[in-house]
């Protein structure tokens, strides 16, 4: 019997990614939290796994408190059946001093930050009731084509300010070094984790160091005009991921040239409106 897959915050910007780019949308449910806190039991009886997209905007700047965690909800309504459940954590859990090349059995103490903290603690309170059946996504800066989204992401403010002003506004050095990952290769990894899922925590990101600085002016090539403009030099928040587990469990990888093509092409989309 084919598996359906219950797939939660649909309005989300990387659930449309997901439904637009995933080779198993066709088998899931996309609802939104408010639809999943309405169903019944036997509901998410019916599903093989869920995916959750939405996140309460309390939860990430608060501190903890279980009212503000749909995750925690979703999990205690999947408990009684037998559905894998796959988190979209952070790579905020990790500890600052083990942000360049943190590895799944680093310590995750919550990054200083409500945000890092909170998810920390919801992948304790999830492993604790779903065990084996959860499986973490610790995910990196997932880059794509957000123009008009209206998220205040890295890559959102971006394309708001090229289009607008002709610039790249950053308040970071463009030196500082993180790791992106396309949205293309974040639904792939997500595809392959749903239908196969490894357990436990799990890195995605594309393992690479790349500076802030090769972003925008990937971007503004693509664009075909602009400039950079820094109102900060100071250096702040690198980090990159160690996804040997990623690419030793499902073959998945990123180089450099994967990312520089995937801003080009944002760029030139840019361009195109």
């Amino acid at each position: 019997m084919k598996e359906r897959f219950l797939v939660v915050g649909r309005n989300s910007f990387l659930a449309s990614r997901f439904r637009a780019l995933s080779e198993i949308a066709s088998d899931c449910e996309f609802v939104t939290h408010r639809e999943a806190a309405d169903a019944t039991l036997d509901d998410f009886r019916s599903f093989d796994a869920i995916v959750n997209f939405a996140l309460d905007p309390a939860y990430r700047r608060e501190p903890y408190d279980e009212k503000h965690d749909i995750d925690l909800a979703l999990a205690e309504k999947a408990l009684p059946g037998a559905a894998r459940y796959i988190m979209l954590s952070s790579r905020a859990v990790y500890a600052r001093d083990h942000a360049m090349g943190a590895k799944e059995t680093d310590p995750a103490s919550g990054n200083e930050t409500p945000y890092g903290r909170n998810k920390m603690e919801t992948e304790r309170r999830l492993a604790d009731r779903l065990g084996e059946r959860l499986t973490v996504l610790r995910i990196a800066n997932i880059i794509g084509d957000e123009f008009g989204s209206g998220r205040r992401t890295f890559m959102g403010l971006a394309l708001e300010r090229l289009k607008s002003k002709g610039e790249i506004l950053l308040d970071i050095s463009p030196d500082v070094r993180r790791d992106f990952l396309p949205d293309g290769l974040f639904v792939q990894v997500l595809d392959a984790a749903v239908q196969e899922p490894c357990g436990g925590p799990l890195n995605v990101g594309s393992g690479q160091a790349v500076r802030v600085g090769d972003i925008a002016d990937r971007l503004i090539e693509g664009y075909g005009s602009g400039r950079v403009e820094v109102s900060d030099h100071r250096t702040h928040d690198e980090f990159v991921l160690d996804v040997g587990r990623l690419r030793s469990i499902y073959g998945i990888d990123c180089s450099p040239a994967d990312i520089k093509a995937h801003c080009l092409w944002i760029g030139r989309q840019l361009r195109a409106r």
